[in-house]
């Protein structure tokens, strides 16, 4: 289990002048600070990191961990007792309980470069693709509209 301790040892293995540090290593780098030799602050190399703009929202289930880290947020909650926490609060943390309960969920191939991501709602589905060069992929149709980004390539 990784301590305060193995966390200040961690740190300074990261790339310092070597490159420009990616953004998480310079997240971990902004949370070790505000939350000093908190286990916590290696969740950023475990988690999605999303910047959300103003008016934009996001959507998670139940039992799936997530932090707000800065800015003006309205989260809002169904009736649930689902606040439990394992790092960057002061507050007490519920490893165990926090362990127990995630859901582990990764999404279902679909093909070798797609990944389907099903959210218990009726509303949307998410394909992600990541498609080698000079590769093609199909994308069967469904009863209702699509939205395609692409967000790298041609």
């Amino acid at each position: 289990m990784m301590t305060a301790r193995g966390i200040s040892s961690f740190l300074p293995h990261l790339p310092y002048g070597e490159r420009e540090l990616a953004e998480k290593e310079q997240l971990v780098l902004r949370l070790e600070k505000q939350y000093p030799a908190d286990v916590g602050v290696l969740a950023a190399f475990l988690l999605n990191y999303v910047k959300l703009n103003p008016g934009e929202a996001l959507y998670y289930g139940t039992n799936e961990p997530h932090a707000y880290i800065y800015g003006d947020c309205v989260e809002g909650m169904a009736t649930l007792d689902n606040v439990v926490r394992a790092g960057l609060t002061p507050k007490h943390w519920d490893v165990k309980t926090l362990c127990s309960m995630l859901t582990y969920i990764q999404g279902t191939a679909v093909n070798p470069y797609v990944m389907r991501y099903i959210p218990p709602l009726d509303d949307f589905e998410v394909d992600h693709c990541i498609l080698p060069e000079q590769s093609t992929a199909e994308f069967s149709s469904i009863p209702g509209p699509s939205i395609f980004m692409v967000v790298e390539g041609e």
